[in-house]
């Protein structure tokens, strides 16, 4: 019994734990890499998501352009707005949140007498409301291009 006196032994041995610590910092890597994918993935499913959503709304938003009840069917519109896109606003770009917050701001100048918006519901719906519209639908177009085209 005398083998730990033998070279061959703790050759064997470090051979053995060299080994054994190589496959487990090899396996820890590539665990955090696997991680790290995984969350981007769930993210950018995510994240498509959202911006489906918001094709939804804008959408929606086209038609919102009669002039019946402008004051009721804006409100009506942006309650959904706050149903539905508004969760999600962490996951649009500052651009697309800067427009959103234009509509949002208007919205709450109808509800709210004391915030008062720049410019008057007609007003905005001639001048800014389509304008809107149609830059966070170029916005989302190349958005979601990116995100479906990366490779």
């Amino acid at each position: 019994m005398e083998f730990y006196n033998q070279s061959w032994f703790w050759t064997g041995c470090f051979t053995l734990l060299a080994s054994l610590g190589a496959i487990l910092t090899k396996e820890l890597i590539s665990n955090r890499y696997q991680l790290k994918l995984e969350r981007i993935k769930l993210y950018e499913t995510d994240q498509f998501k959202a911006y489906n959503k918001l094709y939804e709304f804008l959408s929606t938003g086209y038609s919102y352009l009669s002039p019946s009840d402008l004051r009721l069917e804006y409100i009506h519109l942006l309650e959904g707005y706050f149903e539905e896109i508004k969760p999600l606003f962490l996951y649009y770009q500052p651009e697309i949140r800067r427009l959103l917050a234009k509509l949002e701001n208007q919205y709450h100048g109808l509800i709210d007498p004391d915030c008062a918006p720049e410019k008057s519901l007609d007003k905005f719906m001639r001048e800014d409301f389509l304008d809107t519209l149609n830059e966070l639908s170029k916005i989302l177009v190349r958005k979601t291009d990116e995100l479906i085209h990366k490779m």
